[in-house]
């Protein structure tokens, strides 16, 4: 593996044509890193600056080792619905829905107050901002307040926690030993170790905090207040239970490998995609016009700039009724630091990592995505400048895990992403280009992935 592999074709830095925003990008532009060619580095040594762990790494240099097409899905065998499918369902029925229905009004209302007075905390910063300033006397107040008000809620969390893992453990270890699939369980394991170990969500509490409030000023303080609850529910159950849960399923030894290309962008100066790729997602505030758009999408990821000291932070995600907490380290490093190691190989300009670790109970998968900008190459070379989401998550065969047709699996977070890049892309093309040709290009996209437009199976 060479010291640097520099991404190819990437175009020098250049004014945009068009900026329907054009202070709010300047304000960006003067706090950002230019893009240049990106030179990336090689995944080891891992570098904790990043949010790195060593296996986590090592699992990425076996990756880009291994090579192959990045450009499209990996075959991946979903099997019919069966025995296994209905175990998992009948433990959600008998446990899950009431833990829910008892539990999401008890955190709404505990939760409320802590979320409240971030939105107000937030609602007074300056707009648009970029980054939110985690210095002086009002921000540690700010936290101090944040954290006791939410103590609570922290602990019933932490009490339906531990009460779902007895569950998980006890039917779980049933039905591992029932099916003799002690081995099984072994090399599952095995899998999932990259992703053990990451750093902890309580400890960055200051980034929580950040992306609370950067989330509730996209999207509202009662629209964010439906889907906050459920993470606390929701997202074990799926993560554990349903997706990536060692003593069921079989994850055959391997991850697997799903991406999404958005349609070529080429039409836009790279450094423009760049600039509006990045402000879409990391800024904290927007101006109201790119409020609005933002707040009308289905999903909304919000992964904001690290504080001084490391290249990573704690994101967050929002699709309507759920949110997620997410590690994500921004690959584009300042001048004084590397860039951040991109695995995908057909990344025109990188942009972030998201590790989904499995110590994070609150966001619904495991494993290792990125988000870049893409040249689509080797199949899909017709989308230049495409954004490109690829993903290589712990998944078994089983359907309601990995079906597309099952709402919240592995394959139907495929088609979820297919149909949410056209947007992202629109807010990049209003910005560059004005919303006129935003608005006609996303009513021509198909909104489909490579696969879906070749009539592709269940596993791509």
């Amino acid at each position: 593996m060479s010291a640097q592999r520099v991404h190819p074709g990437i175009e020098p830095r250049r004014e945009m044509e068009v900026t329907v925003e054009s202070g709010e990008a300047r304000a960006e532009n003067a706090n950002r890193p230019t893009i240049g060619e990106y030179a990336n580095p090689p995944a080891l040594p891992f570098d904790p600056f990043m949010g790195e762990t060593e296996e986590q790494m090592k699992l990425a240099q076996k990756l880009h080792e291994e090579g192959g097409d990045m450009s499209i899905d990996a075959p991946w065998q979903v099997n019919s619905f069966g025995m296994i499918d209905v175990y998992t369902l009948l433990v959600m029925i008998l446990f899950f829905v009431p833990k829910l229905i008892i539990f999401y009004p008890l955190l709404w209302l505990m939760l409320f107050p802590a979320v409240f007075f971030n939105w107000l905390y937030i609602s007074n910063a300056s707009q648009p901002l970029v980054s939110l300033t985690r210095t002086g006397c009002t921000w540690y107040m700010h936290l101090v307040l944040q954290w006791s008000l939410s103590l609570p809620a922290s602990i019933l969390i932490l009490i339906n926690y531990v009460i779902d893992n007895i569950i998980w453990l006890f039917f779980g270890v049933l039905y591992c030993t029932l099916s003799c699939g002690w081995s099984r369980w072994a090399k599952n394991l095995e899998v999932i170790r990259p992703f053990r170990n990451g750093p902890s969500l309580y400890t960055h509490f200051p980034d929580l905090v950040v992306a609370v409030g950067g989330m509730i000023f996209r999207q509202g303080l009662l629209e964010f207040m439906v889907a906050f609850p459920m993470m606390f529910i929701v997202n074990p159950w799926v993560k554990y239970w349903l997706i990536g849960n060692p003593f069921l399923f079989d994850f055959t030894g391997k991850l697997r490998f799903i991406t999404q290309i958005g349609q070529k962008m080429d039409d836009m100066p790279l450094d423009a995609i760049d600039s509006h790729f990045k402000k879409c997602i990391a800024n904290t505030k927007h101006l109201e016009t790119n409020r609005d758009v933002v707040d009308s999408k289905f999903f909304c990821p919000h992964y904001p700039y690290p504080p001084e000291g490391r290249q990573w932070a704690v994101g967050m995600q929002l699709a309507k009724l759920v949110t997620t907490f997410v590690h994500t380290t921004h690959l584009l490093g300042p001048a004084n630091r590397r860039n951040g190691f991109c695995l995908s190989s057909s990344a025109q300009a990188p942009q972030f990592r998201v590790i989904l670790w499995h110590n994070n109970p609150l966001h619904i998968f495991t494993g290792y995505v990125e988000a870049n900008i893409s040249h689509g190459r080797p199949s899909q070379a017709h989308k230049l400048y495409g954004a490109e989401h690829p993903m290589w998550l712990v998944n078994g065969h089983n359907f309601l895990g990995s079906s597309r047709a099952v709402n919240f699996s592995i394959g139907w977070i495929d088609v979820f992403f297919d149909k949410f890049i056209p947007h992202f892309q629109h807010f990049i093309r209003g910005n560059v280009r004005g919303w006129k040709i935003a608005d006609e290009e996303l009513r021509r996209d198909p909104a489909k992935g490579f696969e879906e437009e070749r009539g592709g199976g269940e596993g791509g």
